[in-house]
């Protein structure tokens, strides 16, 4: 356990150096910098965060462990556009929801934050996300 905790903090670090950590640090930077919605995957170590956005623009998200065993647990997770929180889940199988193009300004950044505890006791923590919906 000691190891995945180890791989996963790298993980983390490695991927805040890549994707900035807060919607703040992000309204002023360039949009070409931030990836768009339209279809990306956020990998960690052990999982990761899918956002894809529609036609008619509603922002559709889950997120799965690489081992669906490790699906198994509690989730929290909690979905925010432009700083705001717009959507939160508390249960226990996979997260997953849309945002409503009412709530997507143009130029809106979407991010996640999630935490899960396997049914061994792993937690995890994903990587810091963010993408723009033009």
């Amino acid at each position: 356990m000691k190891l995945s905790l180890a791989l996963l903090i790298a993980g983390v670090v490695t991927a805040s150096l890549l994707v900035p950590a807060s919607a703040a640090a992000t309204e002023n930077a360039p949009r070409s910098v931030i990836p768009q919605c339209t279809d990306i995957s956020f990998r960690g170590n052990t999982g990761q965060i899918n956002i894809r956005t529609s036609p008619n623009r509603f922002v559709a998200w889950n997120i799965a462990m690489y081992e669906s065993w490790r699906n198994d647990g509690p989730w929290k997770a909690d979905v925010y556009v432009n700083n705001r929180k717009v959507d939160h889940k508390d249960q226990d199988y996979q997260p997953h929801g849309s945002v409503n193009p009412a709530d997507l300004p143009p130029g809106s950044f979407v991010s996640i934050e999630a935490w899960h505890t396997d049914r061994f006791g792993a937690e995890h923590y994903f990587v810091p996300n963010q993408c723009f919906v033009p």
